[in-house]
């Protein structure tokens, strides 16, 4: 080599490594290393702020400057020359696929501001609630429970639907507490017709809780019929205010209810009268909405539950039972055993009854259905039917259970001549 092109090849290494030094500098950190030839990246450079590092900065500078190929041993002469002077510069990366872009991150749910804020006041009502119900049902302190009293009868008025629903139904909780049960009764009828549904539920129910006074009952239903399509549940509240008797204004409602065509609310209607006496239009009613809505074995939510648990029995409902009695579920007969018993039949049913169950004893589909046949004969019978009872006795195709329950019927009905 000439002595001209080493002295030219050393002031362009030098002329790098000052230009290095000073873009580590004014950068105020390492420079941006370039990638090696395998695609890894090259060791960051050390920071400025160690005088050791400055020390290796300066020590490495020609090398860490020059790029990739003005280091290849093997590169000499003018095209190595002409390569050192190209300034280094990091290759522009090739964009990503699109299948393996980042995807975006997902944007948070918007939360209505208006939630937490009602979760925390729905919780602060619930504990002030719970406080003044602790100072009623303590019993050390006389004060201390007329003043939660006084608290839940404020809350009671109270223009906040949350607060006025837990006060309504905290009433329950005070049910054994030695109080005054009508100082609520005014606050509680005020809440019957509240435009708030969950006001108007509690306080239907809270009204078990106070002490009555004639026209309460009709208070209620002219709640309740002024929203009959939203339910009934103010039905039954009004039937356990009126001894369990559905009868006058309550029975017409039931039976506006029981006609609506939504199956499964009429079932719910019809549920409601379950240990209850009931006029005959009210029976009627329910009779034809099973009619309605029954599935192929006669039953379909809960109908021989309704059916087995309504006052008294009446002829048509009886004629319903038989029908229901003729097919082989052995559910059946337990479930309306009940409405064949001899209180609750109607005295004007009964012949029809005993005459229904005689002529289904030889073609009962089971044992459980003749004994339930036999019960009705043997509870409501007279004389003239012991001769079919002992017939049905004699027979020897007949189970041996059987015919000894018909014997014994047709013994109990003559000693109770």
């Amino acid at each position: 080599m000439k002595t001209s092109e080493i002295v030219l090849l050393s002031a362009l290494v030098a002329t790098n490594a000052a230009w290095a030094a000073y873009a580590f500098t004014r950068g105020g950190g390492a420079a941006p290393a370039p990638d090696t030839a395998d695609g890894s990246a090259a060791r960051e450079a050390p920071r400025p702020s160690d005088p050791r590092a400055r020390a290796e900065v300066g020590a490495r500078a020609p090398e860490l400057a020059a790029p990739p190929t003005a280091r290849r041993p093997a590169d000499t002469g003018a095209a190595a020359t002409a390569e050192a002077a190209t300034p280094p510069s990091r290759p522009v990366a090739a964009p990503l696929p699109a299948a393996a872009a980042s995807p975006p991150s997902r944007a948070p749910v918007a939360v209505p501001p208006a939630t937490g804020a009602i979760a925390a006041s729905a919780n602060d009502v619930a504990k002030r609630l719970q406080g003044w119900k602790e100072d009623v049902l303590q019993i050390e302190d006389a004060r201390r429970r007329e003043e939660g009293l006084d608290a839940i009868e404020v809350a009671l008025r109270s223009t906040d639907a949350t607060t006025a629903a837990g006060a309504l139904r905290s009433l329950y909780d005070l049910r054994d507490v030695p109080y005054d049960k009508q100082r609520f009764r005014n606050a509680v009828l005020s809440r019957l017709d509240d435009p708030d549904a969950r006001v108007r539920e509690a306080a239907t129910f809270a009204l078990m809780q106070v002490k009555h006074e004639d026209g309460d009952v009709d208070r209620l239903l002219d709640a309740v019929e002024a929203r009959l399509a939203e339910g009934s549940r103010g039905l039954v509240v009004a039937a356990w205010l009126s001894k369990n008797r559905v009868e006058g204004r309550l029975a017409d409602l039931f039976v506006r209810a029981l006609g609506v065509e939504d199956a499964r609310a009429v079932a719910n209607t019809a549920n409601l009268l379950r240990g209850m006496w009931v006029t005959a239009e009210v029976e009627d009613a329910v009779l034809a909405a099973w009619r309605r809505t029954k599935d192929d074995r006669g039953e379909g939510d809960g109908w021989n539950y309704i059916l087995g648990q309504i006052s008294p029995t009446r002829e048509p409902r009886v004629r319903a039972i038989f029908e229901l009695l003729r097919v082989d579920h052995t559910d059946t007969p337990q479930l309306l055993n009940r409405a064949l018993e001899a209180q609750n039949l109607d005295p004007a049913a009964k012949p029809l009854a005993v005459t229904l169950a005689l002529e289904g004893l030889p073609k009962a589909p089971n044992s459980m259905i003749r004994a339930v046949l036999i019960k009705v004969v043997r509870d409501n019978g007279t004389l003239t039917d012991v001769p079919a009872l002992r017939a049905f006795a004699a027979n020897s195709m007949v189970g041996e259970d059987v015919r000894r329950a018909a014997t014994e019927a047709a013994d109990t009905i003559e000693r109770r001549r």
